[in-house]
């Protein structure tokens, strides 16, 4: 037997199961053999807890009497401050106010699990109790049932119809008054935290209560969203206050005022809940709302209390409530104690907005609906995935308006379906029924295919009664947020039924891709015929089609249905059979019943064998007959068309003779990778006095594996080798001819491991090979305005392309012109000409010809054997003596190949200025030195130099790093030294304590690094 109320202490066992003991704190009573024993309770709320475990034996029982009794508590004077006490304990007040504490007292906390209450009583005749509680420190946690509970009741008992109040967080000093009969006040305290608080103080005293009179009304509202079909939906706070507390007031009615939102509103309710806004709220009047100003007459006057007094106005939202409509309330007037009191503010600011989204959520549920709803999935806490949850969402959206069907359009979509088969794969279900539940007709489900798209197009209700329902499960309950993604927005609305009318054909060319000859249902063009309103539904009977000259090279003109806009080859509507005409109208049989919106059909070709390499696969519609009516076809011939190719699947030891242009696939064909088989060799001959040359169109092999191209036959030269490769676009090799005697070329492929990827596509011709020659110049000023005084520097790039398949080019003269030069002779002193093949940076290394004094043409000569652009630049050696201000230029007009000059296409004069730098020698290192740090000389060079330059390091250690950049107008005559100023390297050192040694990645640097520098020496 225990004092006060308790609860079983309860743990899992591990196994799932729930094991209970015995209530903690406290002292228990332990009844066994307690015949003709009272228990009498001596807890603060007077209760009693009995417990009983039987411990797997039997025994005759109990029989109790259990029974109210009223204690006998007698009454004291407080002779000091009063403390709450675990025993009952009244204290009768007189004129002198009493200090109120908790049992802690002033500077104590509460105890551990204490529960006690007290009662205060007025000593003197028409005297009634109030306390002021100056300071509340209370244990306040989110934790349901930890909190410290402090209340305030009317009179001597506790009940939950003499509540005051509830104390925990409110703001103090809080002054509450008894307005019982006797005076009294009861105060109960019960604290079970593990850490106590300070608890409270107050003061208690003696008061003359007054009539209670009627202050003021102030309403409150906190604008938010409500949902068509809401109940009870918080819409207004209003808060009557009054001084005193003797004969309280009573209010009788309200006035509200929509504020002309009525419409949108079913009922009104109205709550009261206290002198606190979270107290508990209880109904006391209700009407449905049909005008703008409505009353609500309580059927029982409600009291109020001294101070605050809360009512709540709450609304049922109209079903048909449209998204984006407003919803308002006002109180214009209240009655109280007979007299009725106009609000000064009646409408205060702030509304209501209607926004029709449903939030997927487990269970099963349904809608009515008369607009547009937004239907979205439930977020996670974290991230922007979905809830991951076990459970069916079942959603049921019902027409509000007859002769109407519920349709949902998506606007994003993503869920998670494994691709795995093994147990316990997560694989969510989305599924879209006609009909109220899930025994309608399936219109959609989401699989591995369409799970990141949804259904990419309106999915509309064929049920009977319009409605249309969605059953979502997540199918895990796992935190991992790879099991979930991003869910789904969508529209749901109504599509309102009527009768059905033809509105256009759209004809679309979706494949361009080659055929081959025989191919049979290749599809040529697509047709979608548009209707609109699905009552007494309408009839494709017969589609004109214009074959564009292939009618001699087809067998057979087909029309097939699919129900989406992908082709497909499964519902054969018509068909005509060869011969056939320019203009074929394939009548059908029977007339194909169209749907509501969109109905795809596909026009198809079985190919003759015969049709040749080159040709082309193409249609259009001119009409179509729907119901009976003839429509022409605006755009009936879009753009694109197929071409017939002949096409060779790679397989070794083979060899396979050209005639004109054939496409070379690996053996997956172009629409799948190739298999562990294709291993081997083949060999393409070309027609006499031809030779083979082969375009890449794609090429991806996996690494180890080896696409080889050779020269001739399988044991020829090894021209290219793209192993473990992906080239596209602009990085695919360049198209690749036979220098073979006999113009063959051969492909070798090696996949020693037995891989699978995408393969190749490569276009193989045999041509009559061309001379090699040049099909263009262009000639481009390289970028610069100075020219420095000793320097060596670029002026012009120039691109040469040349084409042809067979022979050496040589190229054996460039002319130049220098229109505009100050005087080139003397300021020139060398003229260079590089070539870097088919590289497109420069460097200095492979002179094409060089003259030795500002003579313009330049001899010299290439051994060019294949097909590129090849580069050439001019150089410029200043003289050193060059003059300053002088102006140099250069300009390409001609190349000379054999005895033939070709002029450039593009040409642009390069111009430069002669302008004088940094030289000399200089002492760098200390205060009397030329400069004090090797950076600041290096930053010296950084405009340029125009002579030998010599830097003398002072003797010492520097704590630094040097980075020598590019340094404009370094030549061979302009060269740069670093030494030692004493000639001994030992003297001069170089380190960097905070250096930290690199990866040595590209844009690592060291302690000393040239970094772009030319014609440096360290020395000593």
């Amino acid at each position: 037997l225990w004092n006060g109320s308790k609860s079983l202490n309860s743990e899992d066992d591990g196994f799932g199961n729930t094991e209970y003991s015995l209530p903690s704190g406290g002292d228990a009573t332990y009844a066994m053999n307690m015949g003709n024993t009272v228990f009498t309770s001596s807890a603060a709320d007077g209760s009693v807890t009995v417990f009983f475990s039987n411990a797997n034996g039997t025994g005759s029982g109990w029989k109790a009497t259990v029974k109210l009794i009223t204690p006998t508590i007698t009454p004291q004077i407080p002779t000091g401050d009063v403390l709450m006490s675990t025993t009952p304990a009244i204290y009768l007040i007189g004129s002198t106010p009493v200090n109120f504490y908790d049992d802690g007292g002033a500077s104590g906390n509460i105890s551990q699990n204490f529960e006690g209450r007290v009662t205060f009583l007025p000593t003197n005749a028409g005297k009634k109790i109030k306390v002021t509680f100056s300071s509340l420190q209370l244990f306040n946690t989110s934790n349901t049932g930890y909190n410290d509970i402090l209340k305030v009741y009317n009179g001597k008992n506790i009940a939950n119809d003499s509540l005051i109040a509830t104390l925990l967080k409110n703001p103090t000093p809080l002054t509450l008054k008894s307005s019982a009969a006797d005076g009294a006040l009861t105060v109960y305290l019960k604290s079970t935290a593990g850490l106590p608080k300070p608890g409270f103080a107050a003061v208690v005293e003696e008061y003359t209560p007054q009539n209670m009179t009627f202050d003021n009304v102030t309403l409150k509202q906190t604008p938010a969203e409500v949902v068509a079909g809401d109940k009870e939906q918080s819409v207004l706070s209003i808060n009557i206050a009054t001084s005193d507390n003797d004969n309280p007031l009573s209010v009788s009615k309200l006035n509200f005022n929509t504020n002309g939102t009525f419409a949108n509103i079913e009922k009104a309710y109205l709550y009261y809940l206290g002198n606190d806004t979270t107290g508990v709220a209880h109904k006391v009047g209700e009407v449905n709302v049909a005008a703008d100003n409505f009353d609500i007459t309580l059927a029982t006057p409600q009291t109020l209390l001294e101070g605050n007094n809360y009512f709540l106005l709450k609304y049922d939202i109209k079903t048909d409530a449209a998204q984006g409509a407003s919803i308002d309330a006002g109180c214009t007037s209240v009655v109280v104690g007979g007299t009725t009191h106009t609000t000064t503010a009646p409408h205060p600011t702030g509304s209501f907005t209607v926004n029709n989204t449903y939030v997927s959520a487990v269970g099963t549920f349904s809608k009515t609906i008369y607009g547009d709803w937004q239907f979205i999935s439930k977020k996670a806490m974290f991230g922007n995935h979905y809830e991951a949850e076990m459970g069916d969402q079942v959603i049921t959206f019902l027409p509000g308006i007859p002769n109407s069907k519920v349709q949902i359009d998506f606007s994003e979509f993503a869920v998670y379906i494994s691709t795995n088969s093994y147990p316990g794969s997560v694989k969510a279900k989305f599924e879209i029924y006609s009909g109220v539940g899930t025994s309608g007709t399936p219109l959609w489900k989401a699989d591995v295919a369409n799970q990141y798209t949804g259904p990419g197009s309106t999915v509309r209700s064929k049920s009977a009664d319009g409605a249309l329902t969605i059953v979502f499960n997540a199918n895990t309950s796992a935190l991992y947020y790879n099991f979930t993604r991003k869910g789904w927005k969508a529209t749901v609305s109504l599509h309102q039924s009527v009768p059905m009318t033809f509105s256009r054909v759209d004809v679309v060319q979706k494949d361009t891709s080659f055929v081959t000859p025989g191919t049979t249902k290749a599809e040529i063009i697509g047709i979608n015929v548009v209707t609109s309103g699905e009552l007494l539904p309408l009839t494709l009977n017969s589609v004109n089609v214009g074959l564009k000259g292939c009618e001699s090279k087809v067998k057979k003109v087909s029309l097939y249905h699919s129900d989406g806009n992908s082709f497909a080859t499964d519902s054969l509507v018509g068909t005509l059979q060869a011969p056939l005409s320019a203009n074929a109208v394939i009548a059908l049989a029977h007339p194909f019943t169209l749907s509501a919106g969109d109905n795809y059909f596909w026009v198809t070709y079985d190919i003759d064998s015969t049709a040749t390499s080159g040709s082309f696969m193409d249609a259009l519609v001119s009409e179509v007959n729907v119901g009976g009516t003839a429509h022409t076809v605006a755009n009936g011939d879009p753009a694109g068309r197929r071409e017939v190719k002949n096409v060779y699947l790679f397989r070794g030891d083979d060899v396979v003779n050209v005639n004109g242009k054939l496409m070379f696939y690996d053996n997956g064909g172009p629409n799948t990778n190739y298999k562990s088989t294709a291993s081997g060799a083949v060999t393409f001959k070309p027609r006499a006095g031809e030779v083979i040359k082969i375009v890449f169109n794609y090429i991806n092999t996996d690494n180890g594996d080896h696409f080889i191209v050779r020269n001739g036959g399988v044991a020829g030269e090894e021209i290219a080798d793209y192993s473990g490769t992906i080239l596209v676009g602009d990085n695919l090799p360049k198209p690749i001819v036979s220098s073979a005697a006999d113009g063959s070329l051969t492909i070798e492929f090696k996949d020693p491991k037995g891989t699978y990827n995408k393969g190749w596509e490569i276009e193989v011709y045999s041509i009559v090979p061309r001379p090699l020659a040049i099909s263009n110049i262009t000639a481009t000023a390289v970028q610069g305005s100075n020219l420095l005084k000793g320097a060596q520097e670029q002026m012009l790039k120039i691109d040469v392309s040349v084409e042809g398949e067979r022979d050496t080019l040589n190229i054996s003269s460039f002319d130049f012109s220098t229109v505009g030069s100050t005087n080139i002779g003397a300021d020139i002193s060398k003229v260079r000409l590089y070539t870097t093949g088919i590289n497109d940076r420069f460097v200095a290394h492979n002179e094409y010809a060089h003259n030795d004094t500002a003579v313009l043409r330049i001899n010299g000569s290439t051994a060019i054997v294949k097909e590129g652009v090849y580069k050439f630049w001019l150089v410029y050696d200043a003289s050193p003596s060059a003059t300053i201000g002088n102006t140099v230029t250069a300009k390409l007009d001609s190349v000379k190949t054999g005895t033939r000059w070709t002029t450039p296409s593009t040409t642009a004069t390069a111009s430069r200025n002669i302008v004088g730098g940094f030289s000399g020698t200089y002492t760098v290192g200390d205060g009397s030195s030329d400069y004090p740090t090797i950076k600041a000389a290096i930053d010296a060079m950084k405009g340029g130099i125009d002579g030998k330059v010599v830097f003398n390091i002072v003797n010492g250690i520097y704590d630094q790093t040097v980075v020598i950049p590019h340094i404009p107008g370094a030549s061979p005559e302009n060269t740069i030294t670093i030494k030692s100023e004493s000639g001994n390297p030992q003297d001069v050192t170089i380190q960097y304590d905070k250096y930290v040694l690199p990866k040595f990645q590209g844009k690592d640097l060291g302690i000393f690094s040239i970094n772009g520098a030319d014609y440096i020496t360290i020395e000593n």
